[in-house]
C-alpha cells in the first residue's frame, strides 16, 4: 500500500481539509465517525474501502481513522473542528496566539518553537505506514500560519523525508476576497520557500475561487473550499482505487515537470457545483472534456490557452468508457497549444467510484506557461508594498532583514523569467 499523509495547515488549510475528508470519505463509503456505511452490493463496498488505507488508518473495531495531523497557531478552530473527536489529540497541535498573517512570525518564531511536536505527530504516522508514498499539504499562502509554518514544515520534511513527494495545495490571496493587506509578502516569501522544497504545487486563487464559484453564494467559503476539497478528490482518485488507467504520484510528477523548477500547476474541475444543481441535462463525457479546457472553470486566475502547455493530465470519475474518453481528448488536443519539445500527448487516468454528488466528473491538472501571470501578479503587489516600506517593521522585529524580502522577490521574478523564456523558444 502506498500510503499518503496530509497536514493541514492554518485555519484556511485546515477547512479545506475537512472538506477533503468529507469528499473522499464519501467516495470510500465511511461516514464522518469512520464507520463503514452499509451497502447492499458487497462487490461495489470492497472495491470502494480496498484502497482506503491509502489516506486511513483501519483500528482493530474496524474504524477508519484519517491519516492526518492538524495544525494551526489559533486553537478555537481546532478544538471545535470535526475531526476532533476522531483523531489521536497528539495529532491535534495548536498554539495560544495566533501569527497576526506574519510569515515571519509563523517561520521563524512562534511556529519554530512548535516545529518539533509537529514533527513527533508526522513520524507517528509514518511509523504506522508500510510504504509511505509521500505528503500532502493544503495550506493558504495569504496568512501567516498557513504561508509561514507551513513552509516551515514543507523545508523540514524535504529534510527528513528526501526521496519523498511533497505535494502542497496553495491557495494564494486577492484584495477582493478580504485577504489582508500584508498577504502579498506573505505570498511571496512563501513561493520562495515552495521553489525548492516540494515536488509539486498546485496553485489555486482566491480570485478565481470568488469569480468562478459557479453561480453558487458569492463568498461563501464552504463553497469555495469544496472546490478545493473537489479537486483535491479528483487528483487523487487515480491512486485510491483500482482501475485499468492509474497513476500515483511520482508518475505524475514523472510526466507533468520537464523541468525542476517549474512545477507550479493550474488545476480545474467539471462539471461546476451550479450547473450540476440546475441543469435537467445529464452530463457527457464531451461536455466534460470541453469545460475542462475552457478558463471559467480553472481554479487558477490565468488562462491556459494564453500560454503553452508543457503536460497535461486529465482524470475522470464514474462509469466512463475509456474508448469514449479517448474519442474526446482525439478531438480536442488540436486545439490545445504545447511547447515545441514538449510530448503533445494527454496523460489520461479513469476511475470508476464517482465523486460526491456526481454521476461522472473530471478534473484537469496543467503545467502551463500561463501560471506566470499569477505570480506576477504577487510580484507586483509585493513591490507595491516594498517600495513604500509598508508593514516592513512588524517583520523585521521578528528577526528577518531586508536582504530575505529582496531574494525570495528575486527568485519569483526569476521563475516568471524562465516561463517566459520556455513560452518564447520551446
Amino acid at each position: 500500500m502506498r500510503e499518503m499523509v496530509q497536514i493541514q495547515v492554518g485555519h484556511h488549510g485546515n477547512q479545506i481539509g475537512y472538506k477533503f475528508w468529507e469528499f473522499i470519505g464519501s467516495e470510500h463509503n465511511i461516514d464522518i465517525n469512520g464507520i463503514p456505511l452499509p451497502n447492499d452490493d458487497p462487490f461495489d463496498s470492497k472495491v470502494r474501502q480496498e484502497r482506503a488505507n491509502i489516506y486511513y488508518n483501519e483500528t482493530k473495531a474496524g474504524v477508519y481513522i484519517p491519516r492526518t495531523v492538524l495544525v494551526d497557531l489559533d486553537p478555537k478552530f481546532l478544538i471545535a473542528g470535526p475531526l476532533s473527536n476522531l483523531i489521536p489529540k497528539c495529532n491535534i497541535i495548536y498554539g495560544y496566539g495566533g501569527c497576526n498573517n506574519n510569515w515571519a512570525k509563523g517561520h521563524y518564531t512562534d511556529g519554530a518553537e512548535m516545529i518539533d511536536t509537529i514533527l513527533e505527530g508526522i513520524r507517528r504516522e509514518v511509523e504506522c505506514c508500510d510504504a509511505l508514498q509521500g505528503f500532502q499539504i493544503p495550506h493558504s499562502l495569504g496568512g501567516g500560519t498557513g504561508a509561514g509554518l507551513g513552509t516551515l514544515i514543507i523545508s523540514k520534511l524535504r529534510e527528513e523525508y528526501p526521496d519523498r513527494s511533497i505535494i502542497s495545495f496553495s491557495v494564494t490571496p486577492y484584495s477582493n476576497a478580504g485577504d489582508s493587506v500584508v498577504a502579498p509578502y506573505n505570498a511571496i516569501l512563501a513561493l520562495h520557500q515552495l521553489m525548492e522544497n516540494t515536488d509539486q504545487t498546485l496553485l489555486i486563487d482566491n480570485e478565481a475561487l470568488l469569480k468562478h464559484s459557479y453561480g453558487l453564494e458569492k463568498g461563501n467559503f464552504n463553497n469555495m473550499n469544496s472546490l478545493v476539497a473537489s479537486m483535491m478528490s479528483g487528483l487523487t482518485s487515480c491512486f485510491r482505487f483500482s482501475s485499468p488507467l492509474n497513476l500515483n504520484l511520482q508518475k505524475i510528477g514523472v510526466k507533468m515537470i520537464p523541468f525542476p523548477r517549474l512545477h507550479f500547476f493550474i488545476s480545474a474541475v467539471a462539471p461546476n457545483a451550479y450547473e450540476s444543481k440546475v441543469s435537467h441535462k445529464q452530463t457527457s463525457v464531451a461536455d466534460l472534456t470541453q469545460q475542462m479546457f475552457v478558463p471559467n472553470y480553472s481554479l487558477t486566475s490565468c488562462d491556459p490557452c494564453k500560454g503553452k502547455h508543457l503536460a497535461t493530465t486529465t482524470l475522470y470519475q464514474g462509469l466512463i468508457s475509456i474508448k469514449e474518453i479517448e474519442d474526446q481528448l482525439r478531438i480536442i488536443q488540436p486545439t490545445v497549444k504545447f511547447a515545441r519539445g514538449c510530448s503533445e500527448n494527454i496523460t489520461t487516468a479513469l476511475c470508476s467510484i464517482p465523486q460526491k454528488d456526481q454521476a461522472i466528473s473530471s478534473t484537469y491538472v496543467i503545467n502551463s506557461t500561463a501560471i506566470k501571470c499569477s505570480i506576477l501578479r504577487l510580484c507586483e503587489d509585493f513591490k507595491k508594498l516594498y517600495e513604500s516600506s509598508a508593514f516592513l517593521h512588524s517583520y523585521i522585529g521578528e528577526g528577518m532583514d531586508n536582504m530575505e524580502f529582496l531574494e525570495a522577490l528575486s527568485n519569483c521574478e526569476d521563475l516568471v523569467t524562465e516561463y517566459k523564456q520556455y513560452e518564447r523558444y520551446l
